[in-house]
């Protein structure tokens, strides 16, 4: 059970840092960029996958199409999730050995300032 407590406890540690970090200025002047960057990235890929689960879901019957759109968005957010694993790896200080051929790692340099 303490293994439980520990977790909790540093868990709500690197949370409350985090939280700091957002209420602090200084934190937006850096990180402005990149944020908006990451963010018309993910709203490009959201449009993208909707788009493509729409098509999908209108060549099935009527009856089974909302099962299609649940598991293509499903499955899309997934997998999202694994890549975001893969390059959150990538863009660790001094680790580039999961993109170092990737575009991606042209701006996991900025990621680490």
């Amino acid at each position: 059970m303490d293994w439980l407590l520990n977790s909790i406890s540093d868990l709500l540690s690197v949370l409350a840092t985090d939280i700091g970090h957002l209420l602090s200025p200084e934190w937006w002047k850096t990180h402005t960029v990149p944020l908006f960057n990451i963010l018309m990235i993910d709203l490009t890929l959201a449009g993208d996958n909707a788009i493509v689960v729409g098509m999908a879901a209108s060549r099935v019957k009527p009856e089974m199409r909302a099962k299609v759109i649940f598991w293509g968005i499903a499955g899309a957010v997934i997998l999202r999730i694994i890549f975001a694993s893969v390059i959150r790896k990538g863009t660790r200080p001094g680790d580039t050995t999961c993109c170092r051929s990737w575009p991606i790692s042209a701006c996991s340099s900025d990621l680490r300032r």
